[in-house]
């Protein structure tokens, strides 16, 4: 403990909650993206790109964007969920 205090290093008692954005603004392909997913539990970013007639590339990138604003989670194997 003297060495940790001597760093000036403390030890977390509690992990901090991550609080959930209330209002995250979505510009209209966001907004058919979350569509898709609320209809649904989870979706494949094919299936996706599919149902909102963008390219993979570019569903990939707003969903990154959506991963960052808090909006959804990334499964394995390419899935994408709400959170």
């Amino acid at each position: 403990m003297q060495f940790l205090d001597a760093l000036g290093w403390k030890k977390q008692t509690q992990a901090k909650a991550i609080q959930k954005a209330i209002f995250v603004e979505l510009n209209q392909v966001e907004k058919s993206i979350i569509k898709e997913l609320q209809d649904r539990s989870k979706l494949h970013l094919d299936e996706l790109a599919l149902q909102t007639k963008q390219k993979i590339s570019n569903t990939a990138a707003i969903l990154l964007q959506l991963e960052m604003k808090g909006v959804v989670r990334a499964l394995p194997a390419k899935y994408y969920e709400l959170i």
